[in-house]
């Protein structure tokens, strides 16, 4: 009985002292002293195919192999058999082995094993009560630190893949009350840990006409004790009062018995998805919107001549309309293509080698005479010039969309300067203007899908920029932007001067971090 109460004793402190070989070795001494052993051992076996040694006191144990069938024979009635044994070797340390199965349950546990030496009194039956004795409260005693230990492994393995979530996850009890939360949710929330566990679930998002339904079955659900599964999408207030989209996965936790529990949410910030599902609104009225402007003036200018109501000699000037509209309306669905090619990863480079003197001529002189009137367009050319290895089309509608840009945005009057320059193996080309600028906080997502400064005050389709990024990164370059509120912007790509095509599968980006709307 002490040796049971030491037990209990050295278990309890095992929780403060967190040291099981130290607790183990303790009582091993203990009752190793009581059997008049000159050593033991504690395995473990847990995993039967592979014994794990716990503890051990006084000299390590070594098998002799004059031994070896008498050890085999020994184990094989404790970890095999389950069955107390003794066992008489012939070897200088372990003239006689005394040892018990360690089972719980009708589980195995592990084995406890004790040895003389030469020269002492073997072990007899009589020695035998006092192991069985101890043998069923220590199996108990290391079976709950075994489920302690699997329980925590278990536990931080679910803790770090919730903390590794990037989908906030709420737990709640059957009243709806927050009873657990992983970081994301924590983070998604803008709350502290302690401020979320005095909230109710729904104390967190915002009822409509679209989720009502939703929201007062799961909480009928927790209540009445029945299985529920359901998404639906919310507005989430954060603690800074701003509300975020989110959709929200509910279901309900059923325990082995089938009893109902609580539940789990799952919630996903859905901002961006829900930005560009706008955009796409909003890219699909304005495509229409392009689409019908030139198709609508080429049919009108083509009805009256076809009329026969305009003269012969004041035809000219409406021919120039048609043909600028046609114009208009090809680039638009060439963008709409390119935007496939895209999305699709099938936008390919065709490189050769030119001069990006000869190239950016090609690009500007149209300009010239178009806009001669209303701007000034000046070209500086490294006079280095060179050769580049690119795709000449591609990189001519980056020019074309990055000239036509600063035409659209600049003052009547105002200067257009365009310049390349060479450092080392790379190209550098700036389009500056003299127009109205952009606001600062647009700048992040001018290269977006979609996106337009000002979408109400300028026309495009919000893909000419988005577009351009992709050819100039498709080369192995970069483009930035520079800006000020009516003072106006600088484009500036880089290229290597002799370009690698980059592999056309890569993910499309819709959030960039450089650059401004047009198109």
């Amino acid at each position: 009985m002490r040796l049971i109460g030491l037990m209990h004793g050295l278990f309890g402190k095992l929780a403060v002292r967190g040291d099981l070989g130290g607790v183990l070795k303790e009582f091993l001494l203990e009752l190793g002293e009581s059997l008049g052993a000159t050593g033991g051992f504690l395995l473990s076996a847990t995993d039967p195919t592979n014994l794990r040694l716990l503890a051990d006191v006084g000299p390590v144990f070594q098998e002799d192999a004059h031994d070896a069938e008498v050890i085999r024979a020994f184990y094989n009635e404790i970890f095999h058999h389950q069955r107390p044994s003794l066992a008489v070797g012939s070897s200088r340390d372990a003239t006689c082995l005394i040892g018990v199965p360690l089972v719980s349950d009708e589980r195995l546990i592990g084995g406890m094993v004790f040895f003389r030496a030469e020269g002492q009194t073997p072990f007899t039956l009589e020695d035998m009560p006092l192991l069985g004795v101890v043998a069923l409260p220590l199996a108990i005693h290391l079976e709950n630190v075994e489920i302690s230990r699997v329980n925590l492994t278990r536990r931080a393995e679910l803790e770090a893949v919730l903390s590794s979530m990037v989908d906030g996850l709420l737990v709640v009890d059957s009243w709806g009350l927050v009873v657990s939360f992983n970081e994301a949710f924590k983070q998604l929330a803008g709350l502290s840990a302690a401020e979320l566990y005095t909230l109710y679930w729904d104390d967190l998002v915002e009822t409509s006409e679209r989720n009502s339904t939703v929201f007062e079955s799961f909480n009928a659900a927790l209540r009445e004790g029945e299985r529920f599964n359901a998404r639906c999408a919310a507005l989430m207030r954060q603690s800074n009062g701003k509300a975020i989209p989110v959709s929200i996965s509910f279901t309900t936790i059923v325990e082995p018995s089938g009893r109902i529990t609580g539940g789990v949410l799952s919630v996903r910030d859905v901002t961006i998805e829900t930005q560009i599902d706008r955009m796409k609104d909003e890219f699909v009225s304005t495509v229409s919107h392009e689409l019908r402007t030139p198709i609508t003036s080429i049919s009108g200018f083509v009805e009256m001549m076809m009329a026969r109501e305009i003269p012969r000699a004041d035809q000219l000037p409406l021919l120039e309309v048609i043909h600028s509209e046609a114009g208009r309306l090809g680039r638009l669905i060439n963008d709409m293509l390119d935007l496939s090619k895209i999305q699709s990863n099938r936008l390919s480079l065709q490189l050769k080698k030119f001069r990006l003197e000869t190239l950016l001529k090609s690009v500007i002189r149209p300009f010239e005479v178009q806009h001669a009137q209303s701007h000034r367009i000046a070209l500086t050319i490294d006079p280095q010039r060179g050769m580049l290895l690119a795709d000449y089309d591609r990189l001519a509608q980056v020019m074309v969309n990055l000239v036509s840009n600063a035409v659209k945005y600049s003052p009547e009057g105002g200067l257009i300067q365009v310049s390349a320059q060479k450092l080392r193996d790379r190209w550098v080309i700036e389009v500056r203007d003299e127009g109205i600028g952009i606001p600062e906080d647009s700048l992040p997502h001018v290269f977006d899908r979609f996106y337009r400064v000002n979408e109400n005050q300028t026309s495009g389709s919000g893909l000419g920029l988005f577009i351009t990024k992709e050819i100039v990164e498709r080369h192995g370059g970069t483009i930035g932007i520079e800006s000020r509120l009516n003072e106006g912007t600088t484009f500036r790509v880089t290229l290597p001067a002799i370009a690698k095509a980059q592999p056309t599968v890569k993910p499309v980006k819709t959030r960039s971090q450089s650059a401004r709307a047009g198109g």
